[in-house]
């Protein structure tokens, strides 16, 4: 895995769906470590699936802070369905031995994945996926 940085993943989120980890800045909250899935990709998140089956929701108030000098940014976390902060001095993408990069560019793809994967995902099985 290697850094990316927030404006890295900021422009490959416009247009894909992408699982990351990084490390949460409270200390104590255990796991140290958290793995997300994210996209800000509006032609998925506003289809009729995004909306009916991620229940994808415009921003409603404006943040209560501003994130980038904070070195955070916001993106729809596919999982939790709903806004989620990720840390920029620690976000990474995951990488598997198929794929240099484990990204979905295609909604057909990732759409595919739902339906076999994450739409049978048990509450047990959506904390296992976040906390490893």
């Amino acid at each position: 895995m290697g850094n990316i940085g927030l404006s890295g993943l900021y422009q490959i989120a416009q247009t894909h769906v992408v699982e990351v980890v990084f490390t949460r800045r409270d200390k104590n909250r255990l796991p140290r470590t958290r793995r997300m899935l994210l996209t800000l990709d509006r032609k998925l998140l506003n289809s009729s699936e995004g909306l009916k089956l991620l229940h994808f929701k415009k921003p409603s108030l404006p943040r209560a802070y501003e994130s980038r000098p904070k070195n955070l940014e916001f993106f729809w976390d596919i999982i939790m369905q709903d806004w989620r902060a990720v840390p920029g001095e620690s976000v990474n993408i995951v990488r598997t031995p198929m794929l240099p990069l484990k990204t979905y560019p295609d909604s057909t793809k990732f759409w595919q994945y739902y339906n076999l994967v994450l739409s049978k995902m048990t509450p047990a099985e959506k904390a296992s996926f976040m906390d490893r």
